[in-house]
C-alpha cells in the first residue's frame, strides 16, 4: 500500500515445530542475501519476517518478493508436455548457477524439485497449434497424471481448451523453499523429496553432502524435457532398481555400506540387483518393468543433452560432477534450432 509493490506472504500455522522451521528458513534467506550483494544468485529474496497474533494464536510470516508459476505448474498446464531444448538450456544454467552459489557459501538446498523453482513473472506465450510444441515431449498422461491427481482443475480445463503455454523469453528462474536447507558442515538428516533423492541418500551409505543437490537437478532436467518423472516411485527398493536400470551398476562400496533393507536386494558377488528374488519376495510393481531408458527417449538431434543428463546422473557421488564442472559442459555452448 505504501509503495504500490506486491509481495508474497507465507503464513505459518501456529504449530511450534512449523514456526521453528520457518525461523530457520528466514535466517538462511537472510544469510543468502547477505552474500548476494548484486542480487544474482537466482534465489528468492526475503523482504522481512515477523510473528503476529490472531484469535489468541501466534503465527509467523515470511514476506518475500512475488514470483510467478513454478516449473511444475507449467508442465501441468501443458498437459505434462516438456519445455523446448532452448528453454531447458537457459533455465538449467540458472538452476545450476543458483546451486553453485549456495554451495560456495556453504549451503545445500536439499529439496530441489520443479515445485521449488519459480519463474520471475507470469508472462506466458499462448500456443494454439499443438504442432508448435517442443519435439521432445510425450504428454501421455492426459487428464490423469503421474502425480495421481485425477481431480485437478487443470485436467478438467484441458478437456475444453486446447491452448498450451510457453514461458516468455525474458523470464528467469528463482529457487524457493529453504525450509530444508542446511549448512554443508552440519551433515544432518536428508530432506529431499522421494523422486529427486540421490542414490547415496536412499542407501544411507555415506554422510549427505552437496552432491545430492546435483542429482536432484538431473532429475528435474529430465522432467523438464519429457514432462514426466524420471523415477515415478514411492518405494526405496523400487527406486534403487530404477536407478540401476537407467544409470548403471552401483559401486561395491555403496552396496557394502547400504542399510539392511536395501542391501538385501543385491546379489553381492555380482554387485547387481537380484531381480528374481526381488519380484518374488517384494512384488515390485509394473513401474519397474515399464521404465524408459534415457537412450531410448531422447532423439539423436539432442544427443548432447542425453550426454549432459548422464554426466549429472552419476550414481557414485565421488565421481558425480560439482556445479562448477557442470557449467563447463558442451551442452551450454550448443545452439539448437528448435
Amino acid at each position: 500500500m505504501e509503495n504500490n509493490i506486491e509481495y508474497a506472504a507465507k503464513i505459518i500455522k501456529p504449530i511450534e515445530r512449523y514456526i521453528d522451521s520457518a525461523k530457520v528458513e528466514s535466517e538462511i534467506l537472510s544469510y543468502i542475501q547477505k552474500n548476494d550483494k548484486n542480487n544474482t544468485s537466482h534465489c528468492m529474496k526475503l523482504i522481512e519476517s515477523f510473528t503476529f497474533t490472531k484469535d489468541y494464536n501466534t503465527y509467523y510470516a515470511l514476506i518475500t518478493e512475488k514470483l510467478g508459476y513454478s516449473i511444475y505448474d507449467i508442465i501441468k498446464m501443458n498437459d505434462y508436455h516438456g519445455f523446448s531444448i532452448n528453454q531447458i538450456q537457459k533455465f538449467a544454467k540458472q538452476i545450476i548457477e543458483a546451486d553453485l552459489f549456495l554451495h560456495n557459501i556453504g549451503l545445500m538446498h536439499s529439496d530441489l524439485k520443479p515445485e521449488n523453482i519459480l519463474f520471475s513473472n507470469n508472462k506466458l506465450i499462448t500456443i494454439t497449434n499443438r504442432s508448435k510444441l517442443p519435439i521432445n515431449v510425450s504428454g501421455k498422461h492426459k487428464y490423469f497424471n503421474i502425480y495421481n491427481d485425477p481431480y485437478s482443475l487443470n485436467n478438467h480445463y484441458k478437456k475444453f481448451n486446447c491452448n498450451y503455454y510457453s514461458v516468455d523469453y525474458t523470464t528467469d528462474i528463482k529457487i524457493i523453499d529453504f525450509g530444508g536447507a542446511e549448512y554443508i558442515s552440519n551433515k544432518s538428516d536428508v530432506v529431499n523429496t522421494r523422486q529427486y533423492k540421490a542414490p547415496e541418500d536412499i542407501l544411507d551409505c555415506e554422510p549427505w553432502n552437496e552432491k545430492s543437490d546435483v542429482w536432484s537437478i538431473g532429475c528435474i532436467l529430465y522432467e523438464m524435457y519429457t514432462g514426466e518423472l524420471l523415477f515415478p516411485t514411492h518405494d526405496d527398493q523400487e527406486h534403487v532398481c530404477m536407478i540401476e536400470k537407467i544409470c548403471g551398476k552401483f559401486p561395491f562400496w555403496m552396496i557394502n555400506g547400504a542399510c539392511k533393507h536395501i542391501k538385501n536386494i543385491f546379489s553381492l558377488n555380482r554387485c547387481i540387483i537380484n531381480y528374481n528374488y526381488l519380484y518374488k519376495k517384494y512384488e515390485i510393481n509394473e513401474n519397474l518393468k515399464e521404465i524408459k531408458l534415457i537412450d531410448n527417449i531422447i532423439p539423436k538431434e539432442h544427443n548432447i543433452f542425453k550426454d549432459f543428463l548422464k554426466y549429472i546422473l552419476e550414481i557414485d557421488p565421488h565421481k558425480r560432477p560439482d556445479c562448477k564442472s557442470i557449467l563447463e559442459h558442451p551442452f551450454f555452448k550448443t545452439k539448437f534450432n528448435d
